[in-house]
Formats: structure tokens, C-alpha cells, sequence
């Protein structure tokens, strides 16, 4: 019977404590007004307006051949490698935070032999003592009446959706940047056949001049002035070509791969590549849509919990240790009801003089 009323207090004080952990010492987090004008000057805001501002780099390019250099960058990009391993150990470290919050539960047994010299032996005793034990046994579990454990897991938990917007933010500069090397590579190619063009154009005349010059009809002078237009256009032609390899190299080096010879054709460049038209302004509401901005957001609030945290610390600590199973002193009979065994150790600490934990306190609201 009382095997059964211990069990019954061991589950009924975990119960209470959880729910009583609801209890927090945080401060109560509310959102920076933001120090911009709700809409631009002189500008009337529609709200269908928002349509354009709900756009994906798929709609807003149309070149194909952009999208699939894109998707390429997505799938080898080391940055971005680097962005979503640190999203998944962010989301690792909160779990483990998270578990701090449920009490550890698991099965073992012990034997222990001892063997006592004859001046420590009771009368008749045998020379050697034995004990077996097994059950379940409940490790330190601190009842978090002041959320301490609480706040820290929340701490973690806003500190990971940070780290997922700063891997939305990574996901964005690449495709941007993409985007730029991509038009820059094209601009640079449709320069250069320009230059080419006029390349042919100046040699022709070049030509012409010089056979002019030879024939006595043009002048040392209309000669020179014909060469040294040759000469800048040459000039110009190896320049624009660098940049073109240059722009090349960029691109190659942001999708992480040798750029593949299927690639869809490229459309010819121009503004058509773009959305046709974006409205000329926005509500100043849409910064919070900027995952930078939620980020901030997110570690503002983790900081908050820090707090919860800091001054929780300043609070007695009050902690469970239980074991629930069977003991003997013989190996065979150890799971008879006759050997039922449990044992229950709370144990409470409380601070009286430690000036980290003022320091602990002054460093997290330091970061609110």
C-alpha cells in the first residue's frame, strides 16, 4: 500500500511542478515602434498594392536560364551550406534546452558486495554483505517554480527562429547576387559584340584611310587620327572582354559549380527580363516582413527570456531525486513483493551570496 502512495506523491509533485512552471520573470516583451512615417509623403497607399510585394525571385525574373542558375546556386552554394547547418545545430540546442524541462526516467539495477573485517561485523553477521537493486529512478529534476529552465528554453527557441531568418536572409543575398553577376555577364557580353561591331567598322575605315594615305589623297595627320580611333577601340574591346571573364568567374564562383552547357536559352537582354512594374512606394508595415528585421526580432525576445532567466537565479532551487523498484539481499528473491523498495530525496538550494549572478543579470538586460 505504501508502494502506491509514494507513486501517486512522485507523479502528483512532477504534475504540480509543470504546471506550476508556467511562472515567469521576464519582463513582458513589446514591439519597438518602428522611427519611419507609416507611408511615404504624398503617397496613397492601395492595398492591392501588396501583391507585388508578395513576389518570389521566380516571378520577379523571367529569364530561364537565370532561374536555372538560381536553383543551381541554391543546391551548391557553400554560404548557404554554412547558413542551414547552423539553422539545424540552432534547432539541436533547443531541443536540448527543451529537454531540461521533463524529468529523466529510465531502468537500471546495482549489486554491491562488501566484505567487513571481523572487528566491524555484528555478532553471528557473515563476513561479507550483499545488496541488489533494481527499478526506475528519476535523475535531479528541478521543479522550475521561478522558470528558470523555462526561460532558457525559450531563450533557445527564439535564438533558433533567428537563425532560420538569417538563413532566409543568406537564401535572398545569394539569389540577388545571382541575379547581379548573371546581368552583369550579359551586359558585358552585348557590350562586347557591340564593341566588336564597331571594332570591324573602325578597321574598315582604317583601311580606307590608309589606302587614301598611300594614294597621296589623305593626309599623315587624317591617318594617325583614324589609327589611334582603331587603337581605342581595341583598348576598349580587351577591357570589355576582361570584364565579361570576370563576370563569368563571379557567377561561377556563387553557384558553386561548373556552369552546365544545357542551361535553357538565355532571353535577350534587356528590362523585359524583370517584373514588368513594382509600385513607386510601400507601407512602412512591409520592413517586418525582412527576415533580418524578424531576426532581430527573434534574438530581442531571446534576450527577454535571458532575463526570465537571470533573475530566477536569485531564487531557491528545488530539485528531485527518486528511485522506485526492488532491493535484496539475494539475488534470486529480488523482484518478490516482499522487497519493494523506494526512496525520495528533494532537495532545495538557496542563494544567499554570489555576485556572478548580479553580473548575470546586468549582462542579459545589457542585450535587451
Amino acid at each position: 500500500m505504501s508502494h502506491k502512495i509514494c507513486l501517486r506523491k512522485i507523479i502528483t509533485v512532477i504534475a504540480v511542478s509543470m504546471v506550476i512552471a508556467g511562472c515567469s520573470l521576464a519582463p513582458k516583451y513589446e514591439r519597438p515602434s518602428a522611427p519611419v512615417p507609416e507611408y511615404f509623403p504624398g503617397y496613397e497607399y492601395q492595398k492591392e498594392e501588396l501583391v507585388s510585394a508578395d513576389l518570389g525571385w521566380s516571378d520577379f525574373f523571367k529569364d530561364q536560364r537565370l532561374h536555372a542558375l538560381i536553383e543551381l546556386a541554391l543546391d551548391n552554394n557553400r554560404d548557404l551550406r554554412i547558413a542551414i547547418n547552423r539553422a539545424e545545430e540552432a534547432r539541436a540546442q533547443y531541443g536540448i534546452s527543451r529537454s531540461d524541462r521533463f524529468p529523466t526516467i529510465g531502468l537500471g539495477g546495482s549489486a554491491e558486495n562488501t566484505r567487513l573485517p571481523e572487528t566491524m561485523r555484528m555478532p553471528n553477521a557473515d563476513s561479507v554483505n550483499r545488496t541488489y537493486m533494481a527499478g526506475a529512478a528519476l535523475t535531479a529534476f528541478e521543479i522550475d517554480f521561478f522558470g528558470r529552465i523555462k526561460n532558457l528554453s525559450e531563450a533557445a527557441f527564439e535564438s533558433y527562429l533567428a537563425t532560420e531568418q538569417a538563413n532566409r536572409t543568406v537564401h535572398i543575398n545569394l539569389v540577388a547576387q545571382v541575379a547581379e553577376a548573371y546581368f552583369k555577364y550579359r551586359a558585358a557580353q552585348d557590350l562586347a559584340s557591340l564593341m566588336e561591331k564597331t571594332l570591324l567598322s573602325r578597321t574598315k575605315t582604317f583601311d580606307l584611310v590608309k589606302q587614301r594615305f598611300d594614294e597621296g589623297i589623305e593626309s599623315e595627320l587624317g591617318l594617325s587620327q583614324a589609327k589611334a580611333q582603331l587603337d581605342s577601340v581595341k583598348s576598349d574591346l580587351t577591357a570589355i572582354k576582361r570584364q565579361e571573364k570576370q563576370a563569368l568567374n563571379a557567377l561561377v564562383l556563387l553557384v558553386g559549380t561548373s556552369i552546365p552547357e544545357n542551361l535553357p536559352k538565355g532571353e535577350q537582354f534587356g528590362k523585359d527580363q524583370l517584373y514588368e512594374s513594382l509600385p513607386a512606394g510601400l507601407p512602412s508595415d512591409l520592413l517586418i516582413r525582412r527576415p533580418d528585421i524578424i531576426a532581430a526580432e527573434h534574438r530581442l525576445k531571446a534576450a527577454n527570456a535571458n532575463i526570465g532567466a537571470a533573475r530566477a537565479a536569485f531564487f531557491p532551487n528545488i530539485s528531485i531525486t527518486g528511485l522506485l523498484g526492488f532491493a535484496s539481499p539475494q539475488l534470486g528473491g529480488l523482484f518478490s513483493s516482499d522487497n519493494r523498495y523506494w526512496q525520495y530525496n528533494p532537495t532545495i538550494s538557496i542563494p544567499i551570496f554570489g555576485g556572478g549572478q548580479q553580473s548575470n543579470l546586468d549582462l542579459a538586460e545589457a542585450f535587451s
